[in-house]
């Protein structure tokens, strides 16, 4: 779309000559000339500039039911199963609702790389932290304690947390790995429709992807309660 024009009328300077030559007693002249408008103006533009859509990009198309914040259930119900599934969005996508997620699935091919790439780089590093937690857990497991009298995790309380800690570690190390062996080439298209396609799969790839970040929080609580006895009462 051409941008709007404008005529603006100037009167002709008074040193131009005519055929008599007398300036004074004539009536001034004007001439008529197209002024484009400046865009960088503050007046807003009275036009919209759409970009071209690049290379593989899809049309956005109206988000599925099984995605929206909706569940059919009874009265009492339906709120609950909303507030969790709004909690799982925050945790697994950073998200209140799968609306943005729709929208980058829907977009361009360089969009949703970068977006996936992110997720990618969280859960990778959930990972390395479950690695070095994973590490810490074993060498309490395998290992005497320096001081027993100062800190003996070796008594039966204290080693079952550490076997639990280590558990958790593990199982998370496992589920973060996986996703990010899925998540390395994973495209748009089969992501929506296969990891996507029904409301059950929706809520079973947002705990996989919730999975790590919860179970690392709860292992290292358990760790840190195994860890730590309470010194003997000496009454």
């Amino acid at each position: 779309m051409n941008p709007i024009r404008t005529m603006s009328v100037s009167p002709l300077s008074p040193s131009t000559s005519l055929d008599d030559g007398n300036t004074s007693l004539m009536p001034p002249i004007y001439w008529v000339c197209p002024v484009e408008h400046n865009t960088r103006s503050c007046v807003p533009p009275c036009y919209k500039v759409c970009k071209p859509k690049a290379e593989g990009s899809r049309g956005k198309n109206e988000m599925p039911l099984w995605w929206r914040l909706e569940f059919k259930a009874v009265a009492p119900l339906d709120g609950v199963f909303e507030i969790w599934f709004e909690i799982l969005c925050i945790i697994s996508i950073g998200h209140a609702n799968l609306e943005d997620l729709w929208i980058v699935c829907n977009s361009d091919d360089d969009t949703w790389a970068s977006n996936r790439g992110l997720l990618w780089n969280r859960i990778n590093t959930i990972t390395i932290v479950a690695g070095l937690l994973l590490g810490a857990t074993s060498a309490f497991a395998t290992t005497m304690p320096p001081t027993a009298g100062l800190l003996n995790y070796t008594e039966r309380g204290p080693y079952r947390c550490i076997l639990l800690s280590f558990a958790l570690t593990l199982g998370a190390l496992v589920v973060s790995s996986a996703t990010l062996f899925v998540m390395t080439n994973c495209p748009a298209k089969w992501f929506c429709e296969t990891l996507m396609g029904s409301r059950s799969r929706v809520c079973c790839t947002l705990i996989i992807i919730a999975y790590p970040f919860v179970i690392i929080g709860i292992s290292t609580v358990v760790l840190a309660f195994g860890a730590y006895v309470p010194p003997p009462s000496i009454f």
